[in-house]
């Protein structure tokens, strides 16, 4: 048997143990069910649509479009029983509305952390999302605006992707002391950092 106070399963056992551990508890039997806990995605970009053009489509579709869709993706990953999604990267305010609204519990999903505009240089991974910046003073302001934004997390193009045309995979996209004042920022506001690495540079970086 499986106990569950509000949305936390809190003890496993014998069924007559946890109903003396638990004395009133509603019972409801599952027979031949599978009880498990929320599954955790750690990387998914929830406002991209599922296409064979998801990039395009991002650049493309107006924010009700993009922001419907995120909704959408959000109360889908909810049913399948995912009930923490970590977004890497959304254009602009997106996933932080979205976040924000299943929060306000105005429409469901699972709990959600993102990033908002992941930070990468002009013309670079993702350059699209509206996150550019180069040099240290630039990179340093844009971390700081995400803090402020409200970010779960900050996450880095430290190389170039496959699907942005403009940028190489293998090659760094950022030098040392760039990414040392983005991870400063980070730190400063008690946030991990999380990088996109391709290829060896933008690794050792």
């Amino acid at each position: 048997a499986v106990a569950v106070q509000g949305d936390r399963i809190v003890a496993v056992g014998e069924r007559t143990e946890l109903a003396a551990r638990f004395p009133g508890a509603t019972r409801a039997d599952y027979p031949g069910a599978t009880i498990i806990p929320g599954m955790v995605d750690s990387h998914v970009h929830i406002t991209f649509s599922a296409s064979a053009v998801p990039f395009e489509d991002i650049q493309n579709d107006g924010d009700v479009a993009v922001g419907l869709r995120g909704a959408i993706n959000a109360r889908d990953a909810l049913l399948a029983g995912v009930t923490v999604l970590r977004d890497l990267g959304g254009r602009q305010r997106t996933t932080l509305e979205l976040r924000n609204a299943i929060n306000a519990r105005a429409i469901p999903g699972p709990r959600l952390l993102v990033c908002g505009r992941p930070v990468t240089i002009p013309n670079g991974h993702c350059h699209f999302l509206g996150g550019v910046a180069k040099g240290v003073p630039e990179v340093t302001r844009l971390t700081g605006e995400l803090v402020e934004q409200g970010a779960d997390v900050i996450k880095v193009m430290a190389t170039g992707g496959n699907m942005t045309v403009t940028s190489d995979p293998l090659k760094a996209q950022f030098n040392l002391e760039e990414m040392r004042a983005i991870v400063g920022v980070a730190r400063s506001a008690n946030l991990r950092v999380t990088a996109h690495a391709r290829g060896v540079e933008g690794i050792r970086v």
